[in-house]
Formats: C-alpha cells, structure tokens, sequence
C-alpha cells in the first residue's frame, strides 16, 4: 500500500538563489521532458507536490519569522 504522508526533506542547501543558478535552471526545465518522454504512467503528482511546496513554505516561514526575519 502506498503511503499518502508527503516527505519533506529538510530546506537548508533545497533552494538556490536564482541569479546564480539561473542557467542551471534553465538547462534543468529544457532536459526535463526529455526524461519522462517515454513514461507510460498516466496519474498525476501535481496533489503531493503542491502539498511538499506548502509544507517547505511554512518550515522557512516558520523559521524566518523564529529568527526575527531572517531566514
């Protein structure tokens, strides 16, 4: 049975600046169809996903507000 309990890694070293990374990230977003263009699962991920996003957002708003706003 699978287990519906999204994991949420710990964020520190998660999240990157984005005027650094930015061409990482570009090139990341254009290889990434590419690697599931042959994938025949039809279920989508977007539900766990959007709930890892929310839980990573309130651990670094939790945490940023714990520290007097900074992160």
């Amino acid at each position: 049975m699978l287990s519906t309990e999204v994991f949420v890694p710990c964020p520190d070293g998660l999240l990157v600046n984005l005027h650094e990374a930015k061409e990482m990230i570009i090139d990341f977003l254009n290889k990434l169809p590419s690697w599931f263009e042959k994938n025949m699962q039809t279920g989508s991920a977007l539900g766990p996903a959007l709930q890892a996003a929310y839980k990573l957002l309130v651990s670094l708003s939790y945490r940023s507000s714990a520290n007097g706003g900074v992160a």
